[in-house]
């Protein structure tokens, strides 16, 4: 299984080998699983982190997804066999994390 993901930021062409990763709430990204079994299907553990739209391409299979909200969820590929083919960790965090600021502060000594 070859998988790939494609975000606003980066690609990751090995993407089956990734076991988690990390979106920022409100990016869009996509995955495609080449060579995927026919009938495969897409689902997450928790809904409201992961908007979850599936892509048709020949042989392949692939979602595009919205980080709808701020949490953790586990992303699975399933097979037509109902046994996942691979399960992602995805955490999606918020602005928070990226504008967060140390207030510049006074200086003391370690004394």
């Amino acid at each position: 299984m070859i998988a790939i993901l494609k975000t606003p930021n980066y690609e990751v062409s090995d993407f089956e080998l990734v076991t988690h990763f990390r979106v920022r709430k409100g990016e869009t990204f996509s995955i495609v699983v080449e060579n995927a079994a026919l009938n495969s299907d897409w689902t997450s553990n928790a809904d409201p982190t992961l908007m979850i739209t599936p892509l048709s391409a020949e042989g392949n299979s692939g979602v595009k997804i919205v980080a709808s909200g701020v949490g953790q969820s586990k992303l699975f590929i399933i097979g037509p066999d109902d046994k996942p083919l691979k399960k992602w960790l995805v955490e999606v965090y918020n602005d928070e994390a990226t504008n967060f600021r140390v207030p510049a502060g006074r200086t003391e000594d370690l004394d």
